[in-house]
């Protein structure tokens, strides 16, 4: 086994690749940039913690230990078992760099969040119909990538998301609209839902998440 040995300190060849996803994960978890491994500062720190590991390359964390990282994600984000899951849809607008994405990502009660993708609609008009592709897509990556059927969609109440809902709603037998105007009305909409569609999908739009009716529920 490799082994470097100066003052009395040790850093054997698996020590370091795992101090190394360590830092990867440390890098991504925190969102710090890249290029900070490589300041003088930072490994001045280092240095003082163990003079005998050198920590990695900009390149090396940008690219080797991503990866490596994004497969453990994608590893523990993957359901052996077939479950159902929330697709969570939003989108976001920045006027100064003129940029304009959508993200959704996946709920599965009780375990985990998962990012499922960006679409970039910088310069596209986003509609009702770009939209509704958007959600068939994210329904598919979700069901092929990480074996989950999804079977609610939770926006916020735009009028391109309202008119996808119904979109997702005629083109799916089992699906159907509900709009949601307050955290209380939507639990009496979904009892009465599921007594009247005998627990089918539903598909949750409208305002749901939106922060004016975050808190509702307790007062």
């Amino acid at each position: 086994m490799e082994e470097i040995n100066n003052n009395n300190k040790r850093v054997y060849k698996d020590d370091i690749d795992n101090i190394d996803l360590a830092l990867a994960r440390f890098f991504f978890g925190c969102n710090i940039s890249f290029n900070i491994v490589e300041s003088e500062l930072f490994k001045k720190f280092i240095q003082l913690l163990n003079p005998n590991y050198k920590t990695p390359t900009r390149k090396r964390l940008s690219n080797q230990l991503l990866d490596k990282i994004h497969q453990e994600v994608q590893s523990y984000a993957k359901n052996d078992d077939e479950t159902d899951g929330v697709l969570m849809i939003d989108g976001w607008k920045n006027s100064a760099a003129n940029t304009k994405l959508v993200v959704c990502t996946i709920h599965v009660t009780l375990v985990k969040s998962i990012y499922l993708k960006t679409w970039d609609l910088t310069g596209i008009s986003e509609t009702a119909v770009i939209l509704t592709e958007i959600v068939e897509e994210a329904m598919t990556i979700a069901k092929e990538k990480y074996n989950i059927n999804i079977y609610a969609v939770v926006s916020d109440n735009a009028s391109s998301m309202i008119l996808m809902e119904t979109n997702i709603a005629d083109s799916c037998e089992d699906w159907f609209a509900l709009d949601i105007p307050t955290d209380n009305e939507a639990y009496e909409k979904i009892v009465e839902a599921q007594k009247n569609k005998v627990l089918k999908p539903i598909m949750l739009v409208a305002n749901y998440l939106h922060p004016v009716y975050r808190g509702k529920r307790d007062s």
